[in-house]
């Protein structure tokens, strides 16, 4: 199972969710093999010019297609982003993501944003990473599928603040999380894992 690092509708559509991250993580990991994955420490150049196109209706993910994802995306650094639902949609942290995908998708890292609002604020959400030119996968969760979901983090209920974990292979998740730090801090510490150091 990966480690969690401290960095503080229908059937048809769900399949097709889980679809589309599991392309996303193949096309990912041709990419991180192909041979030209720059080696960090080396200053990374913002390269990636991947957009998502996300569709007007909310996409759900299930904890099943939740597991199946981070286990095909084991082998990669991955941010998981949770959004809560007790707070606004928060653009400096939405713009984060969006930079940190672009600047180091080539050396390994992928970001999933997982959304706890009602599928109502979908709309809401979804014109906002477009304003941001996001290039990461965002979905949404049921009710009744949330503690189950939140069970692979470790968590008991909804946080009531944004969170991010950072997950690679070398333990199990759900150990530790804590409140998102700021872009540089956060940048560092991406980059660290990155390099192994």
């Amino acid at each position: 199972m990966p480690e969690l690092h401290d960095i503080s509708y229908r059937p048809i559509i769900a399949s097709l969710v889980c679809g589309v991250l599991l392309i996303w993580a193949g096309l990912l990991e041709i990419s991180c093999r192909s041979g030209d994955k720059p080696i960090l420490p080396q200053e990374p150049r913002e390269l990636s010019t991947i957009r998502f196109i996300y569709p007007s209706k909310a996409p759900m993910i299930d904890p099943e297609g939740l597991a199946g994802y981070l286990e095909q995306m084991s082998s990669q650094l991955t941010v998981v982003y949770l959004v809560s639902p007790e707070r606004d949609y928060q653009i400096g942290q939405l713009r984060t993501l969006v930079q940190l995908q672009k600047r180091y998708y080539r050396y390994g890292l992928v970001v999933l944003a997982i959304d706890f609002h009602q599928p109502a604020h979908w709309d809401q959400f979804r014109r906002t990473l477009t304003e941001l030119k996001a290039n990461f996968p965002a979905s949404m969760v049921r009710t009744v599928q949330q503690a189950e979901l939140l069970d692979v983090f470790g968590l008991k209920s909804v946080p009531d603040d944004h969170m991010i974990f950072v997950l690679d292979e070398s333990a199990a998740i759900g150990r530790e999380y804590q409140k998102i730090p700021g872009p540089v801090i956060l940048d560092r510490n991406i980059r660290k894992l990155l390099s192994g150091k």
